[in-house]
């Protein structure tokens, strides 16, 4: 195993968010894209997930979880640079973007440990790259870059920042980390 590392993009987008990752001792330049998400019937095939989040009595649906009728919370990402709450329960953008970023999180590591074993996902190190708009302040990167870091990206994992004019050069942010 050596030198391996799994190096993983994600795209946390103002309504939609994506999810792709490479394998370093594989072939780098391969790109493995998250498609199918967890949905109210049981999963859904999409390349990107709703950014949205609601509140239940057991914790928290995300993304296709929500059902069409019901009332969800939204464009969040949009309110990071403010630490003031947005929600009638007291959550700020911040909570709200570590709840969202800790589903895609928990369902990510799930995905990969099917494709890996869990083992090998334990004890693999991890570079994760999460995109950030070019305009955005450093108070909204900041916030971005901790609710991350709470959502689980992180341990033996390292965060990085890029901005999504980068992303885009890039292929989804993997080639910057892994040489391809």
């Amino acid at each position: 195993m050596g030198n391996r590392r799994i190096v993983v993009s994600i795209d946390f987008g103002t309504t939609y968010s994506g999810v792709a990752w490479a394998d370093t001792t594989r072939e780098p330049d391969v790109q493995h894209v998250v498609t199918e998400w967890p949905s109210v019937g049981s999963t859904k095939s999409s390349p990107k997930v709703p950014t949205e989040l609601r509140k239940v009595a057991a914790g928290w649906q995300w993304g296709f979880q929500i059902p069409e009728s019901a009332k969800r919370i939204k464009y969040f990402k949009l309110k990071l640079d403010d630490v003031a709450p947005i929600t009638k329960d007291g959550e700020s953008a911040k909570d709200l973007a570590k709840v969202y970023l800790s589903c895609l999180h928990e369902h990510f590591v799930s995905v990969l440990e099917k494709q890996l074993t869990p083992s090998v996902v334990k004890s693999t190190p991890m570079d994760f790259v999460v995109t950030v708009p070019a305009i955005w302040s450093p108070k909204a990167k900041q916030s971005t870059e901790q609710a991350a870091a709470m959502a689980g990206f992180c341990s033996n994992k390292r965060i990085q920042l890029i901005s999504e004019p980068v992303r885009s050069r890039t292929r989804n942010g993997i080639a910057m980390l892994t040489g391809a």
